[in-house]
């Protein structure tokens, strides 16, 4: 405590408890179409030049979506780039899930 008269410092505490909790709900509710979809000029460096890629973003997508490469996808707070040969897609917890390999 910042409290000097206090008399005790308190600077760790550990607690167990027991009992039923209810799980959150972890789903992020996503708004298909909120966002018009856009092309990005950008430098790839596999490729070694500058291309247009198709942008999208995250909450947009539906578990039903596939993204093929090359793409960015917008996130809050990053962008996922998805490379040639490359499709990404989101999982049942909105994870986003890149499968194939980069050319």
């Amino acid at each position: 405590s910042g409290f000097r008269l206090a008399g005790i410092e308190l600077t760790n505490v550990r607690m167990e408890a027991f009992g039923k909790a209810r799980r959150p709900d972890l789903r992020v509710r996503h708004r298909p179409g909120a966002h018009a979809a856009h092309t990005r000029r950008l430098f790839e460096p596999v490729e070694n030049r500058w291309m247009d890629a198709a942008v999208r973003h995250w909450r947009d997508l539906t578990a039903a979506d596939r993204i093929a490469g090359p793409a960015v996808i917008e996130l809050p707070e990053t962008s996922v780039f998805v490379g040639f040969g490359q499709t990404a897609r989101l999982d049942d917890r909105s994870n986003i899930i890149i499968e194939g390999t980069a050319k």
